[in-house]
């Protein structure tokens, strides 16, 4: 095949465009990859992995508890147009990456393992409150906190 014929096959508008891609990625010039010796690099056809997840069954319960409080930090959740889904996962990692989550455990004595909570109260039709903290400890509200 000519070089200007394989350039029109695979779409490129000028001889010399094909030319620079082709050097650029095989290092010799189109003509010149026909020369006995020449290398010429070859790449694998792209393929495509998706790999669902969430699959796998959860079991859970609900089950009745008396009135708890708890101490940690808030805001206010925007549920309109499904924005909650966006905000809570934002709030989460602002949290984690500000220390939040640390002064947190620390005040109420838990070690990096325990998983603090989230509760959301206040509830109506567009918004709700929406908190992240752990019980209050049996020494006391800490200091510097929003208590619910």
């Amino acid at each position: 095949m000519k070089v200007i014929d394989v350039a029109q096959k695979y779409g490129y508008e000028s001889l010399e465009a094909f030319a620079r891609a082709f050097k650029s990625i095989h290092g010799v010039a189109p003509t010149m990859a026909k020369d006995s010796g020449s290398q010429l690099k070859a790449y694998p056809c792209m393929t495509f992995h998706i790999s669902i997840k969430g699959d796998i069954e959860m079991n859970y319960r609900i089950e009745q508890k008396e009135a708890f409080e708890m101490f940690g930090v808030d805001t206010d959740i925007n549920t309109l147009d499904n924005q909650n889904f966006v905000s809570i996962p934002r709030f989460w990692e602002t949290c984690r990456s500000d220390g939040t989550m640390t002064r947190i455990r620390k005040a109420g004595n838990l070690d990096a393992n325990t998983p603090l909570h989230a509760a959301m109260y206040n509830c109506t039709d567009t918004s709700h409150a929406y908190m992240i903290g752990h019980f209050i400890p049996a020494s006391g509200a800490p200091k510097g906190f929003f208590m619910s």
